[in-house]
C-alpha cells in the first residue's frame, strides 16, 4: 500500500469527498509494482461460460463468484 495513504488516510478521504465533478480519488502507486504485476498475471482469462446473460446469450462481462479459485494473490 502507498505509504502516503497509509500515513495520511484522512487527507485521501478529504480529497475524495471534495472531488468534482463526482467523488473520486487517484492514488498513484497504491500497490507496489511487483504486486500489481502479480495481480495482472493472475487475473483470469475471459470465460464465456461465466458470461451467460439472462436471455441465454454470451455477454461482454463475466461474473465469477468463486473468488477463492481466482488465484493466490487475490486471496
Amino acid at each position: 500500500m502507498s505509504a502516503k495513504i497509509r500515513d495520511h488516510p484522512r487527507a485521501a478521504a478529504g480529497t475524495f469527498l471534495g472531488a468534482e465533478p463526482f467523488r473520486h480519488v487517484v492514488i498513484a502507486n497504491f500497490f507496489e509494482a511487483a504486486f500489481a504485476e502479480r495481480l495482472l498475471a493472475e487475473f483470469p482469462k475471459f470465460d464465456p461460460k461465466l458470461a451467460i446473460a439472462e436471455n441465454g446469450t454470451v455477454g461482454a462481462k463475466a461474473v465469477n463468484s468463486r473468488m477463492g479459485e481466482i488465484g493466490g494473490v487475490y486471496r
